[in-house]
């Protein structure tokens, strides 16, 4: 199989590049190219990165002014373009265990028919961040109001997708696009495997847009807010998240306190976007 580790590289976040590099570098698994989607960053910069990579890396160059989905997709593009089976995602501030790139390799291996693969995520000190999760996903009500598919915990079968599919996210302007692409995958009747053995270190820092939720009265509105956009774009295609988006567009209208209480998740995971579930109703 050809396989690439995709990222995409960006100003503020070039100080982890060489503990990026490193994590990479320290892989157990050597057959695979690292692609990198660089976001406005200086010849110094990208001579840098070529440099401290020890893996064959290829570079795509933007300048644009990009959005975030767009540079996702972007890496997407790129790769299915340069003819790769398998894409595993890593976000340029998270580091990886030395057997993810061996361990997702063995799953695709052995479940060619899946179009996605996930792993664990840990912070720095080795923790667990999710309590549970499942071995295969198949069903959109499975991360309907909650999300455990980040851009750095995941892969994708590049044979599993099409270009219209990577065309139709082109289009697509959300703060939260792994949960969009995850959930675009399962309308479309793809599944995904859990990978054993294999674990993504997750850097909490203010540019996180998930990061680690607590139940402080703004982590709640923040939550609010992002699934009525993410609704109001999966309404669009299925006819599921009507219902969905109409109850968080009430939601947000009521008396704060009152309905946090209400509609406060407490059988939880440690996934993102699961301290409101309204579903049950």
């Amino acid at each position: 199989m050809k396989t690439a580790f995709g990222t995409v590289a960006y100003e503020s976040a070039w100080k982890y590049m060489k503990e990026f590099c490193e994590s990479l570098n320290r892989q157990t698994d050597s057959g695979f190219t690292v692609l990198v989607v660089c976001d406005n960053l200086s010849s110094e910069c990208l001579s840098q990165l070529r440099q401290a990579m020890q893996r064959e890396i290829v570079l795509t160059e933007i300048y644009e002014g990009m959005t975030i989905p767009a540079l996702r997709t972007e890496l997407l593009r790129q790769a299915k373009k340069q003819g790769f089976d398998l894409l595993i995602l890593g976000d340029f501030d998270d580091l990886f265990s030395e057997q993810r790139v061996e361990s997702v390799k063995e799953a695709y291996a052995s479940s060619p028919q899946a179009s996605f693969f996930y792993n664990e995520i840990c912070d720095f000190e080795g923790k667990e961040i999710f309590s549970y999760l499942p071995q295969n996903v198949a069903d959109i009500s499975q991360i309907s109001e909650c999300n455990f598919l980040g851009l750095s915990n995941t892969a994708i079968n590049l044979k599993k997708i099409s270009w219209e599919f990577i065309d139709s996210l082109s289009a697509v302007d959300t703060p939260i696009f792994d949960w969009y692409l995850y959930s675009r995958l399962l309308l479309d009747m793809q599944k995904g495997i859990l990978v054993e053995g294999a674990d993504t270190f997750y850097r909490i820092h203010d540019n996180n847009t998930a990061g680690i939720a607590t139940s402080k009265e703004e982590d709640y509105k923040k939550e609010l807010k992002i699934k009525q956009q993410h609704y109001g774009l999966l309404k669009q295609l299925d006819c599921r998240f009507e219902s969905l988006s109409q109850k968080y567009k009430d939601l947000s209208v009521r008396d704060g306190s009152l309905e946090k209480e209400r509609f406060k998740n407490t059988a939880t995971n440690g996934y993102w976007w699961e301290l409101i579930k309204v579903g049950r109703e």
